[in-house]
């Protein structure tokens, strides 16, 4: 498929290169010749494939048509498997996020979670936790202390519960503020 991809565009460039060749020379007996050979070449160039594919035979056109038929397949698993993965990762996302406002009803939250979901041991594998929270209820307002850089983790009761049912440690769960 590659080849009459090539064979495509190896014709319309031609067809291109002609048809400026011939808007650029002057009407006079030499715009006649030069048409003659320009039908000439692209009669060449769109021939060229057809002769080359009698030449070799119908088996090299099947063994082709093969090899593009497995690599489309291929391509196809490769791409449903990275799917699943995808797929699972926005179940489980979906999943926490309705668990996380189940349990605190006066926040908003956004997961993002990477990892893995092994059906056979049911086993859930974290690469990482992303949970956004917006919070409704009234704050107090605080001191800004310029001295110190540290920033104060509020949430700790939302990653104590993350770490829970997910099973996974501190370093995996990200909790930032939304807007």
């Amino acid at each position: 498929m590659a080849a009459l991809k090539e064979w495509v565009i190896c014709i319309s460039a031609i067809i291109i290169f002609i048809t400026a060749v011939e808007m650029i020379l002057p009407n006079n007996s030499l715009k006649k010749y030069a048409q003659f050979v320009f039908s000439i070449i692209l009669t060449v160039a769109i021939v060229k494939p057809i002769v080359g594919f009698i030449s070799k035979g119908p088996d090299d056109f099947t063994e082709q048509i093969k090899k593009y038929i497995s690599a489309d397949n291929t391509y196809k698993t490769v791409q449903k498997e990275v799917n699943k993965d995808d797929y699972t990762n926005k179940e489980i996302s979906i999943s926490v996020q309705r668990l996380l406002n189940q349990r605190f009803t006066n926040k908003d939250f956004k997961v993002d979670f990477t990892g893995s979901f092994n059906r056979e041991k049911y086993t859930l594998t974290t690469k990482e936790v992303k949970v956004g929270i917006k919070d409704h209820a009234i704050k107090k307002i605080e001191k800004i202390d310029l001295q110190n850089d540290k920033k104060v983790d509020n949430y700790n009761d939302v990653r104590n519960y993350l770490k829970e049912i997910l099973k996974t440690d501190d370093s995996r769960i990200k909790i930032y503020e939304m807007e």
